[in-house]
């Protein structure tokens, strides 16, 4: 057995920073539109959700990842109360354990209405937050912030907008009812949405935390395609995605956050000349996931992008483009490797180590639940000191939860990166990430 030097080498707390609570309650009835059109609320009345999602994967194999997210709620998220779908992910982990919760607001997919309010699922959080002796210390909870609901007008649109929800935004984060912020864009919106303004002010001035979803996915919106959608509001580019669903990845793009960080785009693009979101601290959740990880490990690096260069900017209209593009936009090969589109994996990269960004962050969760992306991340921790800094464990509970994956993967994971490097990530990295102005006590 190796010598113990000093124990203030291992790790006191685990912190799992990207996890979710919500129950199959604050679920649109046609979240699974597309797949099972009918409501999700009836086939729970009637007994038939959960045989459905133990027989049809055997049947549409073809829809698995879809089948898989939903046989998750019903596992996981079929629970009378969030504090029972946390009790359940706290008992995979040490008793001090801690957990970031990422609520979510599905009233504005086009998929129907969830049979309880998002103002109630934020209510019932913040009561655990305040009244619940085995939880309080343990939960970190993040509000979800959509640009719809904060720019809708009260008497077109229900109770909980406006001001109302602003100010009601302002009022948990201050009390320390809630932590930080939860982004969601592939559900209808772009992060750099003008409605956001004011709240991430608010998070700037008070150091506040945000996170947002950066992966491709099968969470979007359910509706049909917004035409204002098909041309990027900074790049004028027409973009790939016929149908909502295939347009989300557009939506999620982590260009995206270059366009909202980077000052001269943002000031251009909201006709503003002092705004400046340059110094958020946010955290690109899933760090632009495993497919995207696989094409940087596949594909020819390119100068100035990942870990190879510089940190000047990155031309925001190239990375766009579809790999199935090309044959059509460019000739030879030397055109065809100048407008390779970079990986989402290095483009996040730069974003982290960028300079004029120094609180950007990401985290590891869903993408790190396939273990060949190991040697990926531990190559990328022990290489670049900025990133090593700014990388966040968490495993996007209960979304890609299987029996024991949550333990499994932890110890495998803490196991392959050794001490130091898992304490960085699990323990040193989101005490920062979760500290401000207003909640030193993380």
């Amino acid at each position: 057995m190796p010598e113990i030097k000093n124990l203030d080498d291992h790790i006191k707390t685990i912190y799992n920073s990207h996890a979710h609570c919500f129950t199959i309650d604050h679920v649109p009835d046609y979240f699974a539109k597309g797949y099972f059109p009918v409501k999700i609320s009836w086939l729970r009345k009637y007994g038939i959700l959960k045989w459905l999602v133990a027989n049809l994967p055997k049947i549409i194999s073809w829809k698995a990842e879809m089948l898989q997210r939903l046989s998750n709620l019903v596992i996981y998220a079929d629970e009378k109360t969030q504090e029972d779908v946390i009790k359940n992910l706290a008992s995979y982990y040490p008793a001090n354990a801690k957990f970031v919760l990422l609520t979510m607001d599905m009233e504005y997919m086009d998929a129907g209405d969830p049979p309880v309010k998002f103002k109630e699922q934020l209510k019932e959080l913040e009561d655990l937050k305040v009244n619940s002796k085995e939880l309080k210390d343990k939960i970190f909870p993040f509000i979800f912030i959509d640009p719809r609901r904060v720019t809708a007008k009260k008497e077109n649109e229900g109770d909980f907008v406006g001001n109302e929800f602003v100010g009601k935004v302002k009022e948990y984060i201050n009390n320390g009812t809630y932590t930080g912020l939860k982004l969601y864009p592939p559900i209808g919106y772009y992060p750099f949405d003008k409605g956001l303004k004011e709240l991430y002010q608010f998070a700037l001035d008070n150091q506040l935390p945000l996170i947002t979803h950066c992966i491709k996915g099968v969470v979007h919106f359910r509706g049909d395609k917004k035409p204002e959608w098909t041309v990027h509001p900074v790049t004028g580019q027409n973009l790939p995605g016929d149908k909502a669903k295939d347009y989300a990845n557009n939506l999620a793009h982590p260009l995206n956050f270059e366009c909202l960080l980077n000052k001269k785009i943002l000031r251009e693009l909201w006709n503003d000349p002092t705004v400046d979101f340059s110094k958020l601290k946010i955290c690109l959740g899933h760090f632009g996931g495993e497919d995207e990880w696989d094409d940087f490990l596949e594909n020819p690096w390119i100068p100035d992008v990942g870990l190879t260069g510089d940190d000047s900017l990155i031309d925001i209209k190239h990375p766009w483009f579809k790999v199935e593009d090309f044959d059509t936009l460019y000739k030879t090969e030397k055109e065809k490797l100048e407008h390779t589109p970079f990986s989402w994996f290095s483009v996040v990269c730069k974003l982290i180590t960028n300079p004029e960004y120094e609180n950007v962050y990401a985290d590891i969760s869903y993408t790190l639940s396939d273990p060949k992306m190991y040697p990926l991340l531990k190559v990328v921790l022990e290489s670049n000191e900025t990133i090593r800094k700014r990388v966040l464990f968490g495993t996007d509970f209960y979304v890609v939860a299987k029996a024991g994956a949550e333990r499994e993967l932890c110890i495998n994971l803490r196991g392959y990166l050794g001490e130091e490097l898992f304490k960085q990530i699990a323990e040193t990295n989101p005490r920062e990430f979760l500290k401000n102005k207003l909640n030193q006590n993380v």
